[in-house]
């Protein structure tokens, strides 16, 4: 009798699940039709979608088959993706007819956020009435977020490469239009949000303290972990970081931000809190983290992603993690459509978290033998289990793949949690005295020389990484197949497992 009110308790849950896992089926459906209207031109879609969706619905009334209803659910929500980005790609844009024509134009506008600053030039995005334009300006003098400017130039798209699509990269943030080396007045000051203006102001103090306490490349990695500052990495650092799988620890990802969550959590609980406060506490932290750095769109995704990973861990439902993070995807797909298809960094942080989500337990008990240390054992698994989500969308964008990731992470992400702490308390003791914040920050130089060594000493390592060019996006239908396949696998191995 117990084993039967056993099974019958199982087979209740996986009635449930069946039952919840439609709208996994809809959210994807929704993204589906985002990227079929991303990727084609033909109005034939939607004729050929709104046939299935009268057809399955009229034949669901007649039969009363479910499967009719779920398939004219699934068409319509794919509709729905279809109608959201043709609407994003046509939107009325006032300033096209000023665009290419060579003709000097005077706007007005105010600074929407901090300057990126690069060796020899200075980004600004100016706000013109509903307009974002990127303005490319000299390096001196130097703007600051808030400022009103008026502006004499000429407006023009951005450009096409032949390696980099620098129009489309730019349309992901709705910005359209740039001006290069225009005349610039300032009119005014602290035209922004003044809670923004403040933690800017104190993420700039933070910075100014940062490269007078530790030398370069110490602090040029430092402040892109800390402060999400990459305009200093030298060209090389970035390509030895990719080389040695090391870029997430200077990215602000979905990645980077799950890892960090993971070492806030074990780090947390070590202190003794318990499992519900060490989450609330890690919530907190990585909201302040994120504040810290000027709470980049990026970064607020990858934030939100993360930190669904946490709340579905706290409720003790791994499993609803897949659902949770694909209707965040759908939610801010359906604010910016573009993201799918022309943001690289939402591919990575979402897939990246997916994959530490689905496979990361089960890469932390294979690794059992091998790693007895726990906490090294759970970083590891959430590498490996992140790069086997991410490696085709790596080698599609950039050509090649590190090979030593396993290991250079093993060496490195532990002491993350670590560095940033240290770095945040040597960078505000040095806004005290610079003499205070350099003594104190050199256990901060040691871990920070440390991590340089690994990541100089990993890049030179013979097949390090390989290269694959011109790699076809139609390798990502079997490759991911296959993982959703091994995952329906293990799902009923499981589902056997407690029913014997």
């Amino acid at each position: 009798m117990r084993e039967k009110l056993q099974w019958f308790s199982i087979k209740r849950t996986m009635l449930q699940m069946e039952r919840t896992d439609g709208a996994i089926w809809w959210l994807l459906a929704y993204i589906a039709g985002v990227a079929m209207r991303s990727f084609t031109q033909s109005p034939l879609m939607y004729w050929v979608l709104s046939l299935i969706v009268a057809c399955t619905i009229a034949a669901h009334i007649a039969s009363h088959k479910k499967w009719y209803g779920f398939i004219a659910i699934a068409s319509f929500f794919a509709l729905i993706g279809i109608v959201r980005m043709e609407y994003v790609l046509n939107k009325p844009d006032a300033l096209s007819t000023l665009r290419d024509t060579e003709e000097t134009v005077t706007v007005t506008g105010v600074v929407l956020r901090e300057p990126e600053i690069r060796e020899r030039t200075t980004q600004l995005l100016m706000k013109y009435e509903d307009h974002k334009i990127l303005l490319q300006l000299p390096r001196f003098p130097q703007y600051k977020y808030g400022d009103k400017l008026l502006v004499k130039g000429a407006m023009q798209t951005p450009d096409v490469f032949a390696d980099f699509n620098y129009k489309n990269f730019l349309q992901k943030d709705g910005i359209f239009t740039v001006m290069k080396f225009p005349e610039v007045t300032r009119i005014s000051e602290n035209n922004g949000n003044v809670i923004v203006s403040y933690i800017l102001s104190a993420k700039n103090k933070l910075r100014t303290s940062l490269y007078k306490i530790l030398p370069a490349p110490q602090s040029d990695i430092l402040a892109a972990m800390m402060l999400g500052d990459q305009g200093k990495m030298s060209g090389d650092l970035k390509q030895q970081l990719n080389k040695t799988g090391l870029r997430h620890i200077t990215a602000i990802s979905g990645m980077h931000i799950t890892i960090l969550a993971g070492l806030l959590m074990f780090a947390l609980i070590g202190m003794g809190l318990w499992k519900g406060q060490a989450f609330y506490a890690a919530i907190c932290i990585l909201l302040l983290y994120i504040i810290m750095i000027g709470a980049p769109p990026s970064a607020v995704r990858a934030g939100i992603m993360a930190g669904l990973l946490l709340v579905a861990e706290k409720m003790g439902r791994p499993a609803n993690t897949t659902r949770f993070l694909l209707f965040a995807a759908a939610v801010m797909l359906f604010v910016n459509p573009f993201l799918l298809t022309r943001d690289v960094g939402f591919q990575l942080s979402f897939l990246a978290v997916l994959g530490i989500a689905q496979l990361s337990e089960s890469f932390f008990m294979w690794s059992s033998p091998l790693l007895p240390w726990q906490t090294l054992r759970r970083m590891v698994a959430m590498t490996l289990s992140a790069q086997v989500y991410t490696m085709p969308i790596l080698l599609y964008n950039f050509g090649s793949i590190s090979l030593i990731t396993p290991l250079t992470n093993i060496l490195v992400v532990p002491l993350l949690g670590m560095v940033l702490l240290a770095g945040f308390l040597g960078t505000v003791f040095g806004l005290v005295s610079n003499m205070l914040g350099t003594v104190l920050s050199f256990p901060l130089y040691v871990l920070l020389l440390y991590i340089t060594t690994v990541i100089d000493t990993g890049a030179r390592l013979p097949f390090s990484s390989i290269s694959i060019q011109n790699v076809s996006w139609l390798w990502f239908i079997p490759y991911y197949l296959l993982i959703v396949l091994l995952l329906q696998k293990q799902r009923r191995a499981h589902w056997q497992v407690q029913r014997m």
